[in-house]
């Protein structure tokens, strides 16, 4: 066989698949792509040369193999002056498969070559190396076996429908793709490095997808693989029933659950987490009324079909007030108060005395509310939700505190200096936190609920107000809390 040199032109390859006659086949090149090339020589300064020398075909993938020496030049002006050029080198060892694309290179020392080898598969394929390049010659007749590289996505339903685009290498002229030994529903050739396939219907699992042409079927690797996804199962709910106000924390069992992606009660999402394949927890959404709904999980694999085990009721669950914090506060309104018992998620009205507060839900065992203004005296905090209202207790009472008073202040003077004992009569001492000579805080001592006793601070000379503050606010000023410094 005569042969000619071929150019050669890096990354870039003429080849034309061998006829009949094999006087239309046509040698292709072996080379190494640029940027491989440069990912082993390590600099980019310069452009890569290289030559190419065949070793025959690799016994494990029966593809060619050889090794590439690769070269550039870098230049510039150093210390001292003058231009200096530095070349730099290496060899890379390289697979190609029968379309000449690279499956794998990488570095290697530098080998003893054979510039004038010739090897030959049993298939009749042809390697050689001539003039520093490498060649594949095709035998007559042979059809390079397609290669699969990656599929994407890697993973569809059970029930197929998929569309999964095949990459790799062979793909001209290919006569059917199977997913595992099943076929493709169908399949487009974009281009001899790409495919696109619709995924069959399977019963799970990861396959391995191939390509088959005249040549043969791909081999399988690890790129190949494509999982079939099922559908998620919901066989059990625990428990399955809840207050209609939401957040019960429900337990849900059965097959296919690890990849879910939303888990929805009557078609409103909630939050969830996976703890394995046959379990997750969800915590239910408020719901719209006292009712059956069905909880499903969707993923990937496709959403869980509904069934007895998937129902979930709701139940309007009447509130139940079993402790209030502080228990007490002025008359005036504005004590936070925190309302524990349980059934309270579903709140939509909270009430002291009958008076309507502003409140808000903690979870369902626990709301807080702003006590409205109020009478002097004790009243029931009540909780109400769709039209059920929680049972009144001694559990639930609040009381208002009216404000204290002074009545009397006796000796009504002193001196200037201050350090006058001074009683104070009047009503709701008890929880007095503050009294006051014209606003200047004094020390003193609550004798009872009517009776205080303080010591006046210094003062300017006149008449200023004794006033007390409690829990339940500070007293108005009047003619009978009047103290004179003189």
């Amino acid at each position: 066989m005569s042969r000619s040199t071929l150019g050669a032109v890096i990354g870039a390859f003429i080849f034309l698949t061998v006829g009949v006659a094999a006087a239309v086949a046509a040698p292709v090149q072996l080379v190494l792509p640029q940027s491989a090339a440069f990912a082993v020589l390590g600099h980019s300064c310069g452009g890569i040369q290289e030559s190419t020398y065949a070793t025959g075909f690799d016994p494990a993938s029966g593809y060619p193999s050889g090794v590439v020496y690769l070269s550039t030049r870098c230049g510039g002006s150093g210390r001292g002056g003058g231009y200096h050029t530095t070349t730099y080198t290496a060899w890379a060892a390289v697979s190609w498969d029968f379309t000449a694309t690279v499956i794998s290179y990488g570095a290697t020392t530098a080998p003893a070559v054979d510039p004038t080898l010739t090897a030959y598969d049993a298939s009749g394929n042809e390697v050689y190396d001539q003039s520093g390049g490498a060649y594949l010659l095709l035998a007559p007749g042979f059809v390079p076996a397609p290669r699969v590289t990656s599929v994407s996505p890697a993973s569809g339903p059970a029930s197929g429908g998929t569309t999964v685009t095949i990459s790799g290498t062979g793909f001209t002229g290919a006569t059917g793709v199977r997913f595992g030994t099943t076929p493709a529903r169908s399949f487009t050739v974009a281009g001899s490095t790409s495919i696109t396939a619709v995924s069959p219907a399977a019963g799970g699992g990861t396959v391995d997808v191939t390509v088959a042409n005249a040549g043969g079927a791909s081999t399988t690797g690890t790129n190949d693989r494509f999982t079939f996804v099922a559908a998620p199962v919901v066989s059990s709910l625990s428990p399955s029933s809840g207050s209609v106000g939401g957040g019960t924390t429900v337990t849900i069992t059965g097959a296919n659950l690890a990849a879910a992606t939303q888990v929805t009660f009557g078609g409103t999402p909630t939050g969830f987490w996976v703890t394995s394949d046959t379990s997750l927890t969800a915590i239910s959404p408020a719901g719209e009324a006292a009712e059956t709904v069905s909880v499903r999980v969707r993923s990937i694999g496709g959403t869980s079909a509904t069934g007895a085990g998937s129902r979930f009721t709701y139940a309007v669950t009447t509130p139940v007030v079993s402790g209030v914090g502080p228990s007490s506060g002025p008359a005036d309104g504005g004590t936070w108060v925190t309302i524990t018992g349980t059934n309270l998620s579903a709140a939509s009205e909270v009430d002291f005395g009958g008076v309507p507060a502003y409140f808000s839900v903690n979870d369902d065992t626990s709301l807080f509310a702003l006590s409205p203004g109020g009478a002097a005296g004790t009243v029931d905090v009540t909780v109400s939700s769709f039209g059920s209202t929680s049972a009144v207790s001694p559990a639930d009472e609040f009381t208002y505190l009216a404000a204290p008073t002074v009545e009397v202040v006796d000796p009504p003077n002193g001196s200037v200096d201050g350090g006058t004992t001074v009683a104070i009569v009047g009503t709701g001492f008890t929880t007095a936190t503050e009294v006051d000579f014209g606003g200047v805080p004094a020390a003193f001592v609550v004798n009872d609920d009517m009776s205080i006793t303080a010591t006046s601070p210094p003062g300017a000379a006149g008449t200023v107000d004794v006033t007390v503050t409690s829990d339940g606010g500070t007293s108005a000023v009047g003619p009978g809390d009047a103290f004179t410094y003189a």
